[in-house]
């Protein structure tokens, strides 16, 4: 049975690394299809689970050079398989990680400690890969955004509907203006901001 999986790997210095990721996982046998995305640090993998599994996918990230954290899944726990995980129709295997030589000990339970995806802040503040916590994350985004927007349109009436309020704390109209509008330009786009910036 064919299936699609997203799996997800570290940054690295080179900038063409990702085609390397899609090439070598599109050699593997059982593998229909491999798309790797820099921005978002993932591969989007289409194979045969009869003759290959998230786990070898995984591997072979690793055998690339990158540090692959598992399957990409909502409110998945990166845990350390006790056997090679077992794969059933239907159903999406759990995200795992294996022992890494020299940081945790084989058969460690969930991992505690943050994980290199973490270190990045490749989910800007929300839970690890957690869908619920991005769309939070974005709706709050939205709502400050909508909060500084409305005072703009009051001290910069269109067609001057009338004439608006002194500016607090006595600064120049513009200087209001400009603070209102940084915030609420910058902060509903700084994720894409610095998603754009770790893509250079």
């Amino acid at each position: 049975m064919t299936t699609t999986a997203t799996l997800d790997f570290n940054a690295s210095a080179d900038r063409l690394g990702h085609l390397g990721i899609e090439k070598h996982l599109a050699s593997l046998p059982g593998v229909a299809s491999a798309t790797a995305n820099p921005v978002g640090l993932s591969v989007s993998v289409t194979f045969d689970e009869a003759r290959t599994s998230v786990e070898m996918l995984r591997r072979a990230i690793e055998d690339c050079g990158f540090h692959c954290t598992g399957e990409v899944l909502p409110k998945h726990i990166c845990a350390t398989p006790a056997t090679p995980p077992t794969h059933t129709q239907g159903a999406h295997p759990a995200a795992t990680r294996a022992a890494h030589a020299g940081h945790e000990a084989a058969g460690a339970g969930p991992v505690a400690k943050a994980t290199a995806r973490d270190e990045m802040a490749h989910e800007m503040g929300h839970g690890a890969g957690d869908m619920q916590s991005m769309v939070r994350d974005m709706r709050n985004r939205f709502w400050v955004a909508l909060v500084f927007t409305i005072p703009i349109f009051v001290w910069s009436p269109m067609g001057g509907m009338f004439t608006p309020p002194a500016p607090p704390f006595g600064l120049r109209l513009d200087q209001w203006l400009f603070i209102l509008a940084t915030i609420a330009v910058i902060w509903p786009v700084w994720p894409f901001v610095v998603a754009a910036w770790r893509a250079l």
